[in-house]
């Protein structure tokens, strides 16, 4: 008896860390690409000082969710995100026009993380 309580204690344990990191990745992608489509409006509003502000702000917050993402998602994946946010802030500065593909690209790369983490019916078969 004393197994099967343990194993079901195991059980819990580990579909509850399963389920909180689901939501952990769920939550902080949300969050940078919620930040990515202010940007995107607002640099095509032509407010690029505001633009700028905001670029440097989701290069922070970037640093802030990658170090706890770095927890549950491959490295690979957050190398590519990392170098495609960095490049925002000076394309942005420079009032390039690739801002906007460089930030829909970001936005994209968060769709295809929570994409391929979360155990969704297409991920699992």
């Amino acid at each position: 008896m004393k197994r099967v309580i343990i194993s079901a204690v195991l059980l819990f344990i580990i579909i509850s860390g399963s389920s909180v990191g689901c939501y952990i990745v769920y939550s902080r992608t949300n969050r940078i690409e919620s930040e990515i489509i202010r940007l995107i409006n607002i640099k095509k509003s032509g407010d690029k000082e505001k633009a700028e502000v905001l670029s440097s702000e989701l290069e922070k917050n970037w640093e802030r969710e990658k170090f706890i993402l770095e927890i549950l998602v491959s490295d690979e994946k957050l190398t590519v995100l990392d170098g495609e946010i960095a490049k925002l802030h000076p394309l942005i500065s420079e009032d390039s026009d690739e801002a906007e593909a460089e930030a829909e690209s970001v936005y994209r790369q968060l769709e295809y993380i929570r994409r391929t983490e979360l155990p969704l019916w297409y991920n699992i078969i």
